[in-house]
């Protein structure tokens, strides 16, 4: 209807009480109104492009903490520390996008429930293990150990099952835990397509 050639779910007029109720709906009436606005429409670009050079870190991230069934549990403090840099680097730059992530990050993260939990258990990360005083004093030394190119498969704790049952049990058990309530959310969404909320 408005030099679109191809319109993909966009409101067709049709003879239906539904797009005739649709039609006067406020928040479709103002989205109309800000596309046809040649101000609205550059700054909306410009969020878009944005969003298309940024969001790539973000979404990485978003990835990483909706993994289930995977033991990633001692790197999700790592992986927070990497996402905090990666904002603050960028706070400085113009970036009204960069100062409401900041804000909102800043609000919920760094004193969260779970922050020390992750902290706690970075320990039972295999990179956080020294060997002996001439590997301790060495990072680089570590890519030299076998069990430790892949650590979070928990191949490592496996094969100290024999020589450290209990540490490794422990172990085992804890890089294992959830790092999110995505699955639960997820499910919830899910139940919601078989029953909605109004049943």
């Amino acid at each position: 209807m408005n030099g679109i050639n191809s319109p993909h779910k966009i409101l067709l007029p049709n003879q239906t009480r539904e797009y005739e109720e649709e039609s006067q709906n406020k928040t479709v009436k103002t989205i109309y109104t800000t596309l046809q606005n040649l101000r609205d429409t550059g700054i909306i670009t410009i969020y878009i492009y944005f969003i298309s050079i940024f969001a790539k870190e973000f979404v990485q991230d978003l990835d990483f903490f909706q993994q289930q069934n995977k033991p990633v549990f001692p790197f999700v403090e790592g992986q927070l520390q990497q996402l905090t840099v990666f904002i603050e680097s960028n706070i400085t730059a113009p970036y009204f996008a960069f100062q409401v992530t900041h804000d909102k990050f800043s609000a919920h993260i760094p004193n969260h429930p779970a922050r020390s939990l992750f902290n706690v258990y970075q320990v039972f990360n295999p990179q956080y293990i020294h060997l002996r005083n001439i590997q301790r004093k060495n990072i680089r030394h570590y890519s030299a150990i076998m069990e430790l190119d892949n650590p979070s498969n928990g191949d490592y704790w496996k094969s100290l099952s024999v020589r450290l049952p209990i540490l490794s049990s422990i172990a085992l058990n804890y890089i294992w835990l959830p790092i999110s309530s995505y699955a639960v959310e997820h499910n919830f969404s899910l139940y919601n397509t078989l029953l909605d909320s109004n049943r």
